[in-house]
């Protein structure tokens, strides 16, 4: 049996994140300078479009994309929306895209009273998703952990602000162009909301920002820092 620093003579391990990264290296002991981050990209078929079903209710429309499994901090989310309605004094719909909610969910849902302000689309087609984007008015992501966080480089590529937890590796990838909370702190979690709701140059200068970062995280650049570590195992192995 080959021991990883046998292993690690002959390969390197790619990373997406410093985050990742830092947790493989805590975990497994791998020599760290035989690790590269390389980040994911975003396709292109992210990127605004003008909303045309957008329910004319006057509700606020939060977004959230992923599944329900515990690390997704679904539940804080839940607890966001009643306590909101109360801050804003406005209807808030929770448009959940992905998963089925777990029977513990479904308790807390309808102990707090938000069943019929939670549209929840289990499946939806790739296509779809950059309308959805566009139809919310920011994207929450209050996950304890997260490996990349591929959903807030979408969001902020389609314009969408977006409100994230300091969960894993969210913070590399949101960086200045969106605001930051600890993942259970729901007092910071409803202000930072709040603020980008009601705050129109936050607003604006976060779809800015957003775009912009966005359009650092290509796949062809992907592709080129990845070839870039075959390039070095191919030249080491010679």
């Amino acid at each position: 049996r080959l021991s990883l620093r046998a292993i690690a003579r002959v390969a390197r391990v790619i990373a997406d994140s410093e985050s990742s990264r830092a947790d493989l290296l805590r975990f497994t002991g791998y020599p760290p300078e035989r690790v590269r981050v390389v980040p994911l990209g975003v396709s292109p078929m992210f990127h605004p479009v003008r909303p045309t079903d957008r329910p004319m209710d006057g509700a606020v429309r939060l977004l959230h994309v992923g599944h329900c499994g515990p690390y997704k901090n679904v539940e804080t989310l839940l607890r966001l929306v009643p306590v909101l309605r109360r801050r804003l004094d406005r209807r808030v719909v929770l448009v959940k895209v992905g998963g089925d909610f777990t029977p513990a969910q479904r308790a807390l849902i309808a102990r707090l009273g938000i069943g019929a302000d939670i549209e929840h689309h289990v499946h939806v087609p790739l296509a779809e998703l950059p309308r959805l984007y566009a139809s919310a008015d920011v994207l929450v992501q209050p996950s304890l952990y997260e490996g990349f966080g591929l959903t807030v480089l979408e969001a902020m590529a389609c314009g969408t602000p977006v409100v994230a937890a300091t969960g894993g590796s969210l913070p590399e990838v949101v960086g200045d162009a969106g605001l930051l909370v600890p993942p259970t702190d729901l007092a910071a979690l409803t202000e930072a909301v709040a603020r980008v709701l009601t705050d129109s140059p936050l607003r604006t200068w976060l779809r800015a920002r957003g775009l912009e970062r966005a359009q650092a995280f290509t796949w062809e650049r992907t592709a080129r820092a990845t070839h870039a570590v075959y390039r070095e195992v191919h030249e080491e192995s010679k």
